[in-house]
């Protein structure tokens, strides 16, 4: 039972698996099911899991000063999802903390240019803005 174990792959749906070789990525198994690679049982050979699903963080009691110096309270809600499975796991140490920390860059440089009622009236705009500017960023990183 170890070696069947030992020897095999489980692909979930929208979920992949890398095989690595000492740290390289030799293979990402994106078909579901189950895979037989008998190069696991060989020491330095390992696999990692990823998931693929959509998936969403809640940022909660963020403070933010406007253009006039209000202090801003502020509830952020981000979705994203791996599109790329190698860069996620080997262009950044850990992809999530990395999209927090732009978020969190890109909230500051927008709230701090506009004023209490702009932020008010223009959510909408403002969300697009934050969005399209840690896209670029996110999109290294394997992440949409």
């Amino acid at each position: 039972a170890w070696l069947f174990h030992r020897s095999t792959v489980q692909v979930l749906p929208f979920h992949s698996v890398l095989l690595l070789r000492f740290g390289k990525c030799i293979e990402a198994r994106k078909a579901e099911g189950l895979h037989f690679r008998p190069s696991l049982l060989i020491p330095g050979y390992r696999k990692i899991e990823v998931s693929r699903q959509l998936d969403f963080e809640t940022l909660r009691g963020l403070h933010v000063t406007d253009r006039d110096g209000t202090t801003l309270r502020i509830d952020l809600w981000i979705e994203y999802r791996v599109v790329d499975v190698r860069r996620s796991v080997f262009a950044v140490e850990s992809w999530k903390d990395a999209v927090r920390n732009s978020l969190l860059h890109s909230l500051t440089d927008v709230m701090s240019n506009k004023k209490l009622d702009a932020v008010v009236r223009d959510r909408e705009a403002i969300t697009s803005e934050m969005v399209e500017s840690i896209r670029a960023e996110a999109e290294l990183w394997g992440v949409q």
